[in-house]
């Protein structure tokens, strides 16, 4: 009854499951995210050769900007919304971050699967295309050094774990700096 009578000193944030805003939040971002690359990839817009090589265009740099646009977006409305609807009004530092780190989690896992589905059925001649473009960028003899090495982390299992891990580290950076600025320390807790 507090949530119904506005008395949001008694809500205690241990027995409010951050899970469900941040599988809301993280899979309506995966969803976006992965909307956006495949209407990408199924318009040609994407040069997977000069990607591997280094070389950013003006499509990469507009793509880039829109995901974390939609990155950040994710982590400050879920933090937004727990602290709002979920909190009273209040959360602390510590909570922020655990609430933003745990939407870029969900993110994370959603869109590594995304990653080894698309790069295993859908674009498996990204890959060789990536390769290529790699090796075009390299002299012959660090072509030849790095050949092996190469074709294993042009894997989908590989790229996947790389989407994971590299989402897991800036979603830990978003989320320490949404949770720095969002934090709202209740003012009659203890």
């Amino acid at each position: 009854m507090a949530t119904l009578d506005g008395d949001y000193n008694s809500i205690d944030p241990s027995n409010v499951s951050m899970w469900p805003t941040a599988l809301r939040y993280g899979g309506i971002a995966a969803a976006i995210l992965i909307i956006l690359g495949l209407v990408m990839h199924l318009s040609g817009m994407v040069d997977y050769a000069a990607a591997a090589a280094g070389e950013t265009g003006a499509v990469s740099i507009i793509q880039n900007i829109i995901t974390y646009a939609v990155w950040i977006g994710s982590v400050v409305m879920a933090i937004k919304f727990h602290r709002d609807q979920e909190l009273g009004g209040y959360i602390s530092f510590g909570r922020a971050f655990g609430e933003g780190f745990a939407t870029s989690l969900i993110m994370g896992l959603i869109t590594a699967v995304w990653t080894y589905i698309f790069f295993s059925f859908i674009a498996g001649d990204a890959l060789e295309m990536m390769m290529e473009g790699a090796l075009e960028s390299m002299s012959d003899s660090e072509a030849d050094a790095a050949g092996g090495i190469l074709s294993t982390m042009m894997s989908p299992g590989v790229m996947a774990g790389m989407a994971f891990g590299g989402t897991i580290v800036l979603g830990a950076i978003i989320s320490l700096i949404a949770g720095a600025v969002m934090k709202k320390e209740n003012p009659n807790s203890i």
